[in-house]
């Protein structure tokens, strides 16, 4: 890749970003802790491996699945709310299984 397009591609996010940010901070905001939930489950499973702390995780993937669920409809965007959905539906049966197996 070219400096130029890495440049130019790398303008468009950040245009795009800012944009997203005057247009709805809260949307924005959200979207940033629903995927902070995720990867700091995704850490933990990582750093606690054989063992790990799964009811913690799935608390983690829990969360974040709800919030970009929500964050998707305001979107309106139907792919991305049908994944956090089936995300959550998931996340729900291993969370039941955690606790209750």
């Amino acid at each position: 890749m070219s400096y130029k397009l890495f440049k130019s591609t790398i303008n468009t996010i950040v245009k795009y970003v800012i944009h997203d940010y005057n247009t709805n901070r809260i949307r924005l905001v959200s979207e940033i802790v629903g995927m902070i939930c995720g990867v700091a489950a995704a850490i933990l499973l990582a750093m606690t491996a054989p063992d790990p702390q799964l009811l913690i995780c799935y608390c983690f993937w829990l969360c974040g699945s709800s919030i970009l669920f929500a964050c998707a409809i305001s979107r309106g965007s139907t792919g991305l709310a049908l994944s956090y959905a089936m995300y959550f539906i998931i996340d729900v049966v291993g969370f039941t299984r955690t606790v209750f197996l």
